[in-house]
């Protein structure tokens, strides 16, 4: 097999061997010559030798016949053999081409596949360190710009391949690299203060839960607290509307007698009055002027047609107490004694009805006294029940923010330890770029003169 890059070299294809011919030209002017001298021989010979002699020679021609038809067929293989043989050696000689050219073909396939890869692989690392710089947080954006223009220039191979790179390719290259180093640095410090960060946020994570669990438990205690004192204020109204209904009634019940004591209350007092002032004045002539008497009269008159006395004597009075006691007849000063003597007598019955009624009164004032000194005590306790329910509903409405800000507090707290999370995440994903970035730099640091 030939070695691969290297053309095979085609064997030249000789033609017809003109020193074979020879030899066959010489062998047959051998022979040639050998009959001829033996039939030189045979004429020289007698005749009785002769028919031997030519029948030897017959043999010999018979045999050198069968020498020449094996040495033809020996050549004719030969010859076959030889054909075969180049037939053979073109035949190899063609495959061994076709494989040379295969193989330059599959070589240069090769090499331009490795190329475009290495094409592909240099736009790509260029890429990635682009990214990485663009990515760089707090960065000068000049700083930043000059890098990004300057990166399609920097790792460019020199002419040739061969040569190092410029000083300039060197620095600039040193320059990205410081960058991307400084990069990696700043967002692994970062990444850790976040992670510590985020370590010290899960531990008010775990106050924030455990405050939540306290509110939770405080709302439901506000909650059964507020259902209990629902329960004691509707007991409590319930017996104050019974304790007022029971009042209501005793004093719908009473109101009849009431009314009847207030009326006798009432005639005792205007008859006291009477009796002991307008009558009184009229019957000892005590009148000042004509107006006094006047007035006095009219109260007598009023309580007469109040109780009823006879008509001839209610005619009567006022004409015996117009006059005073000095200028009254004897009919006159017997009409203002009997009158006297009838509302004396009907004020002493008042007072019988009083001192009657007194007893009965203060046992039925008593007993409705009692009744609303109970309703009233019902009511207070619905007052304080009441207040005792808004108290609850205002402590469970105080649980209910504090849950709700432990809960809003929870929330914020699981987002803050996310963010840092996730801050972290970033800052360790920016690092391990970086530290990439660097390496893919190093890469085509070592590409430049390749």
């Amino acid at each position: 097999h030939a070695s691969p890059g290297w053309p095979l070299r085609r064997l030249p294809i000789s033609p017809p061997s003109k020193a074979m011919m020879q030899v066959q030209d010489q062998v047959q002017q051998c022979v040639t010559e050998e009959q001829q001298q033996q039939q030189e021989w045979q004429q020289q010979q007698p005749p009785v030798e002769v028919d031997r002699v030519v029948e030897q020679e017959q043999q010999e021609q018979q045999q050198q016949q069968q020498q020449q038809d094996a040495q033809d067929h020996e050549r004719k293989q030969e010859m076959e053999l030889e054909k075969e043989q180049k037939m053979a050696r073109m035949e190899e000689e063609r495959r061994l081409a076709q494989e040379q050219e295969a193989l330059e073909k599959e070589r240069q396939q090769a090499m331009e596949k490795l190329r475009k890869e290495q094409e592909e692989q240099h736009r790509a690392d260029l890429a990635m360190v682009t990214r990485a710089i663009a990515e760089i947080d707090g960065f000068p954006e000049a700083a930043r710009s000059m890098l990004l223009d300057g990166l399609p220039h920097a790792f460019t191979a020199s002419e040739g391949g061969n040569a190092p790179a410029h000083k300039m390719q060197a620095g600039f290259v040193d320059l990205v690299a410081s960058a991307l180093e400084d990069a990696s640095t700043q967002s692994a410090k970062e990444g850790a203060e976040a992670g510590a960060a985020q370590k010290a946020a899960q531990q008010e994570l775990e106050t924030c839960e455990k405050d939540l669990l306290e509110a939770e438990a405080a709302v439901r205690a506000a909650t059964a607290e507020v259902a209990a004192k629902a329960a004691l204020s509707t007991d409590a109204a319930k017996a104050a509307g019974e304790a007022e209904s029971e009042h209501q009634q005793v004093e719908r019940a009473g109101q009849a007698a009431t009314k009847l004591w207030q009326q006798i209350r009432e005639e005792h007092e205007r008859a006291a009055a009477v009796a002991g002032g307008s009558l009184h004045m009229l019957a000892t002539g005590g009148w000042e002027d004509d107006d006094m008497k006047s007035v006095a009269m009219q109260a007598v008159e009023e309580h007469l047609q109040t109780i009823k006395i006879h008509s001839a004597l209610a005619a009567a009075v006022p004409l015996a107490l117009e006059v005073r006691p000095a200028k009254r007849a004897r009919f006159d000063t017997v009409t203002v004694d009997t009158i006297t003597d009838v509302v004396n007598k009907g004020l002493a019955a008042l007072n019988e009805k009083l001192e009657a009624i007194a007893p009965e009164e203060a046992e039925a004032s008593a007993e409705l006294l009692g009744l609303w000194a109970i309703a009233d005590v019902a009511r207070d306790q619905v007052t304080r029940a009441e207040s005792a329910h808004s108290d609850a509903q205002a402590s469970l409405m105080i649980a209910n923010a504090s849950f709700a800000k432990a809960t809003e507090k929870l929330s914020e707290q699981k987002e803050t330890i996310s963010s840092f999370a996730s801050r972290q995440a970033i800052l360790g994903a920016k690092a391990e770029n970086c530290k990439l970035a660097l390496s893919v730099v190093d890469r085509l640091k070592a590409g430049m003169s390749s």
